[in-house]
């Protein structure tokens, strides 16, 4: 893992009275990113394993309000994310962070099949 820096991304502040370093989704959505390799970068996202199921059936689109399939979390073993995500970066321009997608890339857009970090060592915000 990087530095002193947080590798999480997808968990939105969802009012003022937030008081999390997270962004809200507005500030979050850039409808000028569309990068080459988004599918690749999609497809990243998409693939890696759940690392815990919330048991929750489903969420709402803080956006759109569609349902969307479940609030569990997914991971690299590096990057930590809500696996909504992938609908925010297909759906509503959200940009991913700049040092997240140098990482995929440095993954070669390969995500792993398995997880061996205990979710509890993960960079939970």
């Amino acid at each position: 893992m990087r530095s002193q820096e947080k590798c999480y991304y997808g968990f939105w502040k969802v009012s003022d009275t937030d008081k999390s370093d997270s962004p809200s989704l507005e500030k979050a959505m850039d409808k000028n990113w569309s990068p080459p390799d988004k599918l690749k970068l999609l497809n990243y996202i998409s693939e890696c394993p759940v690392v815990l199921a919330s048991g929750s059936l489903r969420t709402q689109c803080l956006e759109c309000d569609q349902l969307l399939a479940s609030s569990d979390y997914s991971s690299d073993g590096v990057w930590l994310w809500p696996t909504d995500l992938f609908h925010y970066l297909d759906k509503h321009h959200v940009k991913l962070p700049q040092s997240f997608t140098e990482h995929i890339r440095e993954q070669r857009y390969k995500a792993p099949s398995e997880i061996l970090t205990d979710w509890k060592s993960l960079p939970w915000p």
